[in-house]
């Protein structure tokens, strides 16, 4: 047995093989070589845009970025679905596309009279907290100094969201019943499928009722625990028990979204001297109605039902994939982390069928030539005219004056001169002045990011994946 407290003989043929290290800390041929004794200098290397936004980890905001760059052009799928439906009908168009079709095209057909009223009754449908009463609360956020009011208004604002979309949280529920229902064995889908036919689910895709006391009861009282039974009884650890969660979700979301909770708030608000001194002539009772004050409505909820139709694939299996990027970009300008305003506007005026996608940041900074920021608004108006081209229009706009960009088609580019006349004249005409502006050929569509870099602010901040 070896004696290993004695030094043993080395190997013969190694005695002069000593190992160094080549590499030391002032070696100029390897850059930033670590120096534990000191922070060692960067290496000048800049990073690209897409590595200053990728983070260490794949979060929420991530996610949202990535899908905004990948994002397809929706004006761009838009004309090539409506604008050739609207000629002809296809094969593989099915009759109850076909009849939604023609009503949705019928309601986009207006004279150059109607298209002011049409687009402010758009962009007004467009945002969820507008009108006179929100701006009033507005106000009372922005000169109270009580973080209990501010508080109690967001409390407000939160409950009157889930009021507002009380309708489309029904809808989902009942879609991620649906789902439930595919997983489960006959003994269990078929009494789930009798409790959801009890549910009352809402006439129109967007209505303003609130949350329905029979569906919460139904739904905690009968459907919950049937579901908690069925994962207690098989153990269930697969796609159920997320969808479970997802349900769950939404009926917080939906009991929240009730009108006694929403009169509730509004009281707990009339406490408050700071809010009677501005709403103080306000009741209770007259909330439904002042924020029942919307329009437009009827031409969504027909956009939204053509859409759902065409990703069902009733507008035909090739135009099933356009639709999905239709609604996935309308889901992508919804998000959270979307700073901007979104609408969009499909019309036919005067015999020519347009579709226009605008972007809108109402609290745009800019610097004057003095370097003072003064609060502006900023536009990005894209729209594609049918056998004309497409243009990108780019608007700022503080107070009266306006400085402009717009972008036009190859086949406009002889007619510069008419379209800076035509303009100035517009622009002179609605009362306003026209700073600067610049009219150029357009090599490719302008994208969001390019135009709202603000959209990236949130790049350093800490996120997460939920």
């Amino acid at each position: 047995m070896p004696d290993i407290l004695k030094v043993s003989v080395p190997t013969s043929g190694y005695e002069n093989n000593v190992k160094t290290n080549p590499i030391t800390i002032n070696d100029a041929q390897i850059p930033n070589i670590v120096d534990p004794s000191k922070v060692t200098r960067p290496d000048g290397q800049q990073a690209s845009l897409e590595q200053q936004l990728s983070l260490f980890y794949e979060s929420n905001f991530d996610g949202f970025i990535s899908a905004l760059r990948n994002s397809p052009d929706v004006v761009e799928l838009f004309s090539q679905i409506f604008f050739q439906m609207g000629i002809e009908v296809k094969s593989g168009i099915g009759d109850k596309f076909a009849e939604e079709l023609a009503k949705f095209l019928q309601m986009t057909k207006m004279s150059e009279g109607d298209l002011l009223s049409f687009v402010k009754n758009q962009a007004e449908s467009s945002m969820k907290f507008q009108g006179p009463f929100f701006q009033l609360l507005q106000q009372v956020m922005n000169q109270t100094s009580s973080t209990e009011l501010q508080r109690e208004i967001l409390n407000f604002l939160k409950t009157y969201n889930s009021v507002d979309s009380s309708a489309s949280t029904m809808n989902n529920m009942y879609s991620i019943l649906d789902n439930i229902a595919k997983y489960l064995t006959s003994n269990y889908r078929t009494p789930l499928e009798q409790l959801m036919q009890k549910l009352h689910l809402p006439q129109a895709f967007f209505s303003w009722q609130g949350s329905d006391p029979a569906n919460i009861a139904l739904l905690k009282k009968d459907i919950i625990p049937f579901l908690s039974n069925y994962i207690k009884q098989t153990n269930d650890m697969g796609p159920v028990r997320n969808l479970i969660t997802m349900l769950m979700l939404n009926i917080a979301k939906y009991e929240n979204g009730s009108m006694g909770r929403l009169t509730q708030a509004f009281e707990r608000l009339m406490n408050y001297q700071d809010f009677n001194r501005v709403l103080g002539n306000m009741k209770p009772e007259d909330l439904r109605q002042i924020l029942l004050e919307k329009t437009g409505q009827a031409y969504a909820d027909q956009f939204h039902a053509l859409v759902e139709r065409g990703i069902k694939g009733e507008a035909g299996l090739e135009a099933k994939s356009v639709f999905q990027n239709i609604m996935q970009s309308l889901l992508l300008n919804e998000s959270v982390y979307m700073p901007l305003q979104h609408f969009m506007i499909p019309i036919d005026l005067m015999g020519k069928m347009l579709f226009s996608e605008i972007w809108v940041d109402p609290n745009h900074k800019r610097k004057n030539e003095q370097g003072e920021t003064r609060q502006s608004s900023k536009l990005l108006i894209k729209f594609d005219i049918k056998d004309v081209g497409f243009f990108d229009l780019i608007i700022v706009q503080e107070d009266r004056s306006i400085d402009l960009q717009l972008y036009y088609p190859a086949s406009f580019v002889d007619k510069e001169k008419q379209i800076q006349k035509d303009i100035a004249q517009l622009v002179e005409k609605n009362g306003l002045i026209l700073r600067t502006a610049l009219y150029a050929r357009s090599w490719k569509p302008k994208t969001i990011s390019e135009i709202f870099p603000q959209i990236y602010e949130r790049k350093n901040a800490i996120n997460v994946k939920i």
